[in-house]
């Protein structure tokens, strides 16, 4: 393998799939990146045997090849240099670096080593604009379970429904929906780990992409650009059929401007920390009142201006689930609905109410 790439290019590709390499590893390979010449292009690989990342940046080839480096070194290595052409050369199982002012010799393990990614062959596919993808998983992936007990709700939700994609994802304590419009006719029903969504939100953010290719068999799910190829193992199992707690109707409704109520519950959770962050939300006529007390701090009450609608009430909620859903609603006016102090909360923004919203299970004060 001989080839000439600019720094800025390299550098970017291996901070972007450095994340994946695993240091401790039984493994030493797995603590690799694979640099291998493909398409008349350098092509880096890192995976954790669960997820897999694939990003190529444009080279001058002159002789194909590949090896597989020690990541971390070879990350910091061309991090630390300026903005320049770089020379790669591999001789046996290491790997030669050369700028103007240096020359470096890492010690590489064989490529054949590295664990082969496959090419997956997907029967589902289509294609979404990756605003819409984005904006639809980060809206809902704050209330994915953690808890690795029940592996069905560590992960996202995707589900075609007529002409839209709807996701989900719930821990049992709160649980969002977002519903984007889809082209696309095939049928889908899948969960995705957290971790992939985590690495997908990362990996697109820091590109200029308008739309990414999503491929799906019944094990694996492939989302893919023109220089980036991110593929996961699915979770096994059934997702509970969260539609049944979705409240169909509410006796109070509030209209809180999204900035103070934001800042309010923010003071909030400063008292509320000893006392499992619960705080009191008392609605009456247009005005909220946001309790918080803890034992050994003290206590805070907050007033705002709201626009309500139905009847009085009085619920016990958790302050982070709160600010969590409100952070990811773009609109200035955030719309709660209440039953009642032992029904479900729905908040949501004033538009597609019924598409778009969080649901957090009250606590009992």
């Amino acid at each position: 393998m001989k080839l000439s790439v600019l720094q800025e290019n390299l550098d970017k590709a291996l901070i972007a799939v450095s994340r994946l390499v695993q240091t401790n590893s039984s493994l030493p390979v797995l603590s690799n990146i694979l640099l291998q010449t493909k398409d008349n292009r350098l092509e880096l690989q890192s995976t954790n045997l669960e997820l897999a990342i694939s990003y190529k940046v444009g080279a001058k080839i002159e002789a194909q090849g590949s090896l597989s480096v020690p990541a971390k070194l070879m990350s910091d290595l061309i991090h630390s240099l300026g903005n320049d052409k770089i020379q790669l050369m591999s001789v046996k199982d290491n790997l030669e670096i050369h700028t103007a002012q240096l020359n470096s010799t890492i010690n590489g393990i064989n490529a054949n080593d590295f664990p082969k990614i496959p090419e997956v062959k997907t029967k589902k596919q289509f294609s979404l604009p990756t605003k819409s993808l984005v904006a639809a998983l980060e809206y809902v992936l704050s209330s994915v379970s953690l808890d690795e007990s029940r592996p069905a709700l560590s992960g996202v939700y995707c589900k075609t429904s007529g002409d839209k994609i709807v996701f989900a994802a719930t821990d049992s304590y709160r649980l969002s929906q977002h519903t984007i419009k889809s082209s696309g006719s095939e049928e889908i029903e899948v969960i995705v780990p957290h971790r992939t969504i985590q690495e997908l939100i990362r990996l697109v953010k820091t590109e200029s992409i308008e739309e990414i290719a999503i491929g799906i068999t019944e094990t694996e799910i492939v989302f893919s650009t023109d220089s980036i190829t991110l593929t996961s193992q699915l979770i096994d199992g059934s997702y509970p059929d969260y539609t049944k707690i979705i409240p169909q109707m509410s006796n109070s409704k509030i209209e809180v401007d999204k900035e103070d109520l934001l800042s309010s519950l923010k003071i909030a959770s400063l008292f509320s920390r000893e006392n499992a962050n619960t705080v009191m939300l008392s609605v009456t006529k247009n005005k909220l009142a946001i309790n918080a007390e803890g034992a050994q701090i003290g206590k805070n009450t907050s007033e705002i201006p709201v626009k309500t609608t139905g009847d009085d009430q009085e619920i016990s909620l958790n302050a982070r689930y709160l600010i969590d859903s409100i952070n990811t609603i773009s609109d200035k006016t955030i719309v709660i609905s209440l039953q009642d102090k032992l029904g479900p909360c729905v908040v949501s923004s004033s538009k597609n109410l019924k598409e778009n919203f969080h649901i957090i299970m009250p606590l009992r004060s």
